[in-house]
């Protein structure tokens, strides 16, 4: 990973001399349509707070991220004359190598949206961001999260705009239907005592939707649980559960079929690629009664669903040292360390996470605040859910380790849940599934290094 990490660096720097030669004019068409400046000239060096200064905020994400980014942009520049702000909206698939190729360069924006898991990169990249830890920004209302998302213990690179946790989400009149108990304390044998119940009560129903990112997030969370660690070894590139302990997510994984606590594989699959429990007949219908999701996720669930929903706190299995339930910032709002207006573009990024005017005219659109007060103030307003800030302040509680650098690995998940679905179809025994998945999987990690 380290040695194409450094070419990747080395190639982009050769990028950077022709991105030097001509400032990018990113999405001009766009902050055009918006009402925002659509210009990319350079702005000059200023010392006093009456000269006009140029910031340039760059992001990714859908048409409704952009309109409210736009209208926020718009109300600070009003409340600010002499602040003028170009929008750089960049599409999420170019992001990140444009991003790198920009900071390289020295043409990267003032104020950059970034994901948390390019963390580890922009560490060993030189920091390239100012450092949030202890300042220059008081945060000390934001959700607490792992050190890990946002650089290491000593150094922030950036703010979170929003969290996101796991969690369980249940039809209320499901639970009671079949008498079931909601409570915090439900562990993955619990899961599967009440699946079995539920299926042999009625045929039909079955008590847990999952996808296949369900299915892989299950894994990475019951093997750090069973072993209190992650699945990853990312010193070593290799995987740290023996076959054994993987078998034994494998028969949990049999186990769920068996008993009914899952619907069969065949009927699973047909709703592959959907991201909400509300966009299956069956959970609308009340046939399946729970699913594990994101937070983030759960307002269209909620939205769509014609019952109420409540919310538990993701499985743990008893005696374990780390509960596997992750809290991650939705994006980070990070400040340039290049740029020649830092106090302006904290200012902005102060503004933007903090102020009531800019929350309410983001909303949900980079997630449920990490600031807890802005969250407050969107329940208030009707924008967000009580139910969503409970799950999310009861997982805070409970919060294990941070995710690892590999977990959302989309090749190595399919390798991973190939095997799963071996399993779930009666191809493979959990035994012989989870030796090769761990070939699979070694293999994969080998070309990484």
């Amino acid at each position: 990973m380290k040695k194409a990490l450094a070419l990747v660096i080395a190639v982009l720097m050769v990028l950077s001399i022709v991105a030097c030669a001509s400032p990018a004019s990113s999405n001009t068409a766009s902050n055009s349509d918006s009402g925002t400046p659509a210009n990319n000239a350079p702005a000059a060096a200023t010392s006093s707070d009456s000269e006009n200064i140029t910031l340039h905020f760059t992001w990714w994400g859908g048409d409704a991220r952009n309109a409210a980014t736009y209208e926020a942009i718009n109300a600070y520049m009003a409340k600010h004359p002499n602040i003028t702000i170009i929008g750089e909206p960049v599409s999420w698939d170019s992001y990140y190598e444009k991003m790198l190729t920009q900071l390289s360069g020295g043409t990267a924006a003032d104020i950059i949206q970034a994901d948390y898991k390019w963390a580890s990169d922009i560490v060993l990249q030189g920091m390239p961001f100012l450092n949030m830890k202890d300042g220059p920004i008081d945060y000390s209302a934001w959700a607490e999260m792992p050190a890990e998302y946002a650089g290491n213990k000593d150094y922030v690179m950036g703010l979170a705009t929003g969290i996101n946790v796991k969690a369980l989400w249940y039809n209320k009149e499901f639970f009671e239907k079949f008498n079931l108990t909601p409570s915090d304390d439900w562990s993955w044998k619990t899961i599967l005592e009440a699946g079995e119940a539920v299926n042999k009560a009625d045929p039909n129903s079955h008590l847990l939707w999952a996808n296949s990112d369900n299915l892989n997030a299950f894994m990475q969370s019951y093997i750090l649980q069973l072993t209190g660690k992650h699945m990853i070894d990312t010193e070593n590139y290799k995987i740290t559960c023996s076959v054994e302990e993987l078998t034994e997510y494998f028969n949990y994984v049999k186990a769920l079929f068996d008993t009914g606590t899952l619907p069969p594989i065949e009927d699973l699959v047909v709703y592959e690629g959907l991201a909400y429990a509300s966009q299956v007949p069956e959970w609308l219908n009340g046939q399946w009664g729970m699913c594990m999701t994101y937070a983030s996720n759960t307002l269209q669930v909620l939205n769509d669903s014609t019952f109420e929903i409540g919310t538990m706190l993701y499985p743990v299995m008893e005696g374990a040292t780390d509960t596997g339930i992750s809290m991650m910032p939705t994006q980070l709002l990070c400040v340039n360390k290049a740029s020649p207006y830092q106090k302006e573009a904290l200012d902005f990024v102060e503004w933007f996470l903090k102020d009531e005017e800019a929350i309410t005219i983001s909303g949900l659109q980079r997630g449920i605040p990490a600031n807890t007060e802005a969250a407050k103030l969107l329940e208030q307003n009707g924008v967000t859910n009580a139910i969503i800030n409970e799950s999310i302040a009861v997982a805070a509680k409970h919060a294990g380790s941070a995710e690892g650098p590999f977990d959302t690995n989309a090749e190595l998940n399919a390798a991973a849940l190939d095997y799963i679905y071996q399993v779930a179809y009666g191809v493979l025994t959990p035994e012989k599934a989870a030796s090769q998945t761990i070939d699979a999987m070694n293999a994969i990690l080998a070309t990484l290094k």
